[in-house]
């Protein structure tokens, strides 16, 4: 996947399609009884690079405004 700079480079229906497309699969395989097949598609999708590419380091994000600080 290549390095993605802006979020407007990112094709957000892509990833909404194929994240939809996955929690179907998860909620038929639950429906049905399939506890194996469950287990598998839910870790797919955690590791999916649709869903690791768009992740941002901690490091990475602004800092808070002045006033919201976490305490």
């Amino acid at each position: 996947m290549p390095l993605i700079t802006d979020w407007s480079q990112i094709d957000w229906q892509k990833i909404n399609r194929y994240v939809e497309k996955s929690q179907q699969r998860i909620y038929h395989a639950e429906r049905a009884g399939d506890k194996r097949k469950v287990r598998n598609l839910q870790r797919m999708l955690m590791n999916s690079e649709l869903y690791l590419g768009t992740n941002i380091p901690l490091s990475e994000t602004p800092p808070p405004p002045k006033g919201m600080e976490v305490d």
